[in-house]
């Protein structure tokens, strides 16, 4: 099997992160705790990145598809941005996935600045794949992982309090814990349901951008999240066609606030916000998945067929063995 079973729901979760990250970047009055969507989009991320490695664990289809899922939108974003800005060097930290060490240096509201995420989730990708074969090997593997999400917890607050909110934001070894917990619950770790509702404190703590959004806020958002994933409620399905396009609209909804920035927030969000999901709609529609549909089916024609040329060579090898021996 080389594919996951669609879930409505977990676009629904998808949705709702998306939702949150755009109102904060629409600077709303104490939107603050919308920053926290951004961990909803890491507990996801890995866990469904750790099931699609379960479920095929061949690394270069696996780097190829992802690819194939992120590089697209993405340099049509980088194109945009290069076309109204003439800053050719601007892209770089982009494509290179270092953007979240540049933007503890570039600051807001830099058109790019959003893209710190994608570096983050693109380190742990080149990274766990290579970890998980042992890690399956370990009997205590969630309790490892359980342990490792205290810690890279802890290690942010040290951060924060040794050095500043920014470095504790947006470096990769602060925002690890998330996706250690999204890859824990695709490893059998379950959530109950009922923490869910851990979401609300959540948000109401994150309102305020110091400490206790980094040491109580976002680990709660990041348990409410596991449970929702581990027992997702049906209402969810309802949100599934944005959470569909939620990786556009993350793309574009940044850079066209950017270009609004003297507009007041609810202009960014009634304007901006619309035009943000045409612009992610089109890119879906008519870049994302006709490109993620071909290069799957280009991967599927390859691998099948490097995997019956290897049965064909294992076939001819016990031929021979078995003529040798008569």
């Amino acid at each position: 099997m080389h594919g996951q079973a669609y879930d409505p729901r977990l676009d629904g979760i998808r949705a709702i992160a998306i939702l949150l990250v755009m109102l904060v970047h629409s600077r709303a009055p104490y939107s603050g705790f919308g920053r926290l969507g951004v961990d909803i989009f890491f507990v996801l991320s890995g866990c469904l990145i750790t099931r699609s490695l379960l479920q095929a664990p061949d690394l270069r289809r696996f780097f190829v598809l992802r690819f194939a899922r992120l590089l697209p939108a993405l340099l049509l974003l980088l194109l945009a941005y290069v076309f109204i800005t003439d800053d050719v060097l601007g892209v770089l930290p982009v494509l290179l996935y270092v953007s979240n060490v540049t933007a503890m240096a570039w600051g807001e509201p830099h058109m790019l600045l959003h893209t710190w995420s994608l570096a983050v989730e693109e380190h742990y990708y080149l990274l766990w794949p290579f970890l998980l074969p042992w890690l399956l090997r370990q009997q205590n593997r969630l309790r490892l992982l359980m342990l490792l999400w205290v810690a890279f917890t802890l290690w942010r607050v040290m951060n924060h309090e040794v050095f500043d909110f920014r470095v504790a934001y947006y470096r990769t070894d602060t925002r690890l814990s998330g996706l250690i917990l999204g890859s824990a619950v695709a490893l059998g770790l379950h959530v109950s349901q009922r923490l869910m509702w851990l979401l609300v404190p959540a948000l109401l703590i994150g309102v305020f951008r110091n400490v206790w959004m980094m040491g109580v806020a976002m680990p709660l958002v990041e348990i409410a999240t596991a449970a929702a994933i581990c027992s997702p409620p049906a209402w969810l399905a309802r949100l599934s066609r944005l959470g569909l396009i939620s990786y556009g609209v993350y793309l574009w909804h940044y850079f066209i606030f950017a270009l609004m920035k003297s507009e007041p927030w609810y202009w960014k969000l009634a304007i901006g916000g619309g035009l943000t999901m045409l612009v992610a709609v089109a890119s879906y529609t008519w870049i994302e998945a006709p490109v993620r549909r071909r290069v799957r089916a280009w991967v599927e024609r390859r691998f099948n067929q490097q995997e019956v040329q290897a049965g064909e060579r294992e076939h001819e090898a016990g031929s021979m063995t078995s003529r040798s021996s008569n």
